[in-house]
């Protein structure tokens, strides 16, 4: 709409959209002049005040966000920002100026660079969403809370980040999350809305609490976004970079697409998990695309060892704030082959790790960064699970993550393990996305799959993630709410 704001409409107003559960499609409400930023608001509100036990947005702005809405309904024109007027969370770990987050209780002074061009483009934060004070969970909790599943409260959320459920239930139209080792992924899966995990540095981590400039991890986390809609994750995307990411139309035959269904055994995914990825295969196929079998060089357990000795032992340096001993006696020395792979025991390594097991692990890293290199050079597109199974059980808070177990494979595994095939992503700096792909029989959320693309192939990423979301029946998740609390599932399963 041109020359003037919605407020001084006058006659009668337009039958408001059936639905306005994704970004794009309230934004074009906006500005048919359907509904009014305020309007949109308050329905989000609603629904937080109408279903607490979600316990998803935890620290509310309501105050300030209505200001917000009041001002782009009095100024609102056609050449706004592309989020203008849309009710967005920020994770609590994330800065947002007037408000309290995760390590810091007292308001913090400064947007981060994320959440300002959030604001810019015309997004209004109406709160942040709930995660572990140190985000270092697959279940989503704090002192303010547990969050809930709002499909099913016996199913976990995921986590790190809360804003998984907070989109799923219309609590929110887009939330700002963080990923390390599948903090925007696992929600995304678990909750059935699309996740984002940017190229490391893309997007600013100025802001972000949790970011360490010049550790051995410093590029493995990333700051993205949770939507419930494959259009919106290119909108979000464009604001937080600063990038076009709209270029030529798609030549599906141009892109080389593989699959990799079985790793290191069958029980790394359960069967429904696989059936999910040969899914999207086939409609890869019918796309144009060719697709073959073609697993990355490297075994899904190695990777995973090295993430995990990569997290601890930059946790521990951080801690310890010294450099660390010439050398020291590494229990991997004696533990045996493949037991590196055990968080546990990665986590007992890093404590004793000295500086010639860093150097080591860091040309561990750097090998496995050159074999996807020349893996990349002969795909585009790599399609895995995202977790090992379809949903995961809420965890028992009683119990350090590294003690629970998890029934992965027949067999009860470390409950970490749900992140392996995240990790792929996470260790050599590679974007990926969550995507949910089809409907399930049993009122649960959609079962999703992973794409994972080259360093800086984002655009590619996004563009195709949207092509499967219009080709598979899941395109139609953003007009659907999760249904209300309604009875619990059964106990854990296998699946």
């Amino acid at each position: 709409m041109k020359g003037g704001g919605m407020a001084g409409r006058v006659g009668v107003r337009p039958t408001p959209p059936k639905s306005d559960a994704s970004a794009s499609v309230a934004r074009a409400g906006l500005l048919a002049g359907v509904l009014t930023a305020e309007e949109l608001l308050a329905r989000r509100i609603g629904r937080i005040r109408s279903q607490p036990w979600v316990g998803a947005v935890v620290i509310p702005d309501f105050r300030r966000a209505r200001h917000a809405a009041r001002r782009i309904d009095r100024h609102l024109a056609g050449a706004a920002g592309p989020l203008c007027g849309i009710p967005v969370t920020v994770k609590r770990s994330i800065d947002v100026a007037g408000l309290p987050g995760a390590g810091n209780p007292g308001p913090a002074r400064h947007d981060a660079v994320a959440v300002a061009r959030l604001r810019r483009a015309g997004a209004i934060p109406l709160g942040k969403s709930n995660c572990p004070d140190r985000e270092d969970d697959i279940d989503t909790y704090s002192d303010l809370g547990r969050t809930l599943n709002p499909w099913d409260p016996a199913r976990s959320p995921g986590g790190s980040s809360g804003g998984g459920a907070a989109v799923a239930a219309g609590h929110t139209l887009a939330d700002l999350g963080t990923d390390y080792g599948g903090s925007l992924r696992l929600p995304a899966a678990c909750c059935g809305v699309f996740g984002y995990r940017p190229t490391p540095g893309l997007v600013p981590l100025d802001g972000y609490r949790a970011a360490r400039p010049g550790a051995i991890d410093s590029d493995v986390p990333t700051v993205g976004p949770l939507t419930a809609d494959a259009d919106d994750l290119i909108v979000l995307a464009e604001v937080l970079t600063g990038r076009s990411f709209r270029s030529a139309p798609l030549r599906p035959a141009a892109i080389r697409v593989a699959g990799w269904l079985v790793a290191d055994g069958p029980d790394e995914a359960c069967a429904d998990v696989r059936a999910v990825v040969r899914r999207v295969l086939r409609a890869a196929e019918r796309a144009g695309m060719p697709v073959e079998p073609a697993a990355p060089p490297l075994r899904l357990r190695e990777n995973w060892s090295v993430f995990l000795r990569t997290a601890y032992l930059a946790a521990r340096i951080a801690a310890e704030g010294a450099p660390l001993p010439a050398t020291r006696p590494s229990m991997m020395d004696t533990a045996g082959p493949g037991s590196d792979d055990d968080p546990m025991r990665a986590w007992l390594w890093a404590g004793r790790a000295g500086a010639e097991d860093l150097v080591a692990l860091l040309r561990h890293r750097d090998d496995l960064r050159r074999r996807w290199a020349a893996w990349f050079a002969r795909y585009d597109l790599l399609v895995t699970p995202v977790m090992p199974r379809t949903y995961l059980p809420p965890r028992d808070l009683s119990r350090p993550l590294l003690a629970s177990k998890l029934w992965i494979g027949g067999a009860p595994r470390p409950a970490l393990d749900v992140s392996i095939w995240c990790a792929l992503a996470s260790v050599c700096g590679l974007p990926a996305v969550s995507m949910p792909v089809t409907g399930t029989a049993d009122g649960g959320p959609p079962p999703s799959v992973q794409l994972i693309a080259a360093p800086h192939r984002d655009p590619l990423l996004l563009r195709v993630t949207r092509m499967f979301s219009r080709l598979l029946p899941a395109h139609r998740l953003a007009a659907h709410r999760p249904p209300a609390a309604s009875g619990m599932a059964g106990e854990d399963g296998h699946g």
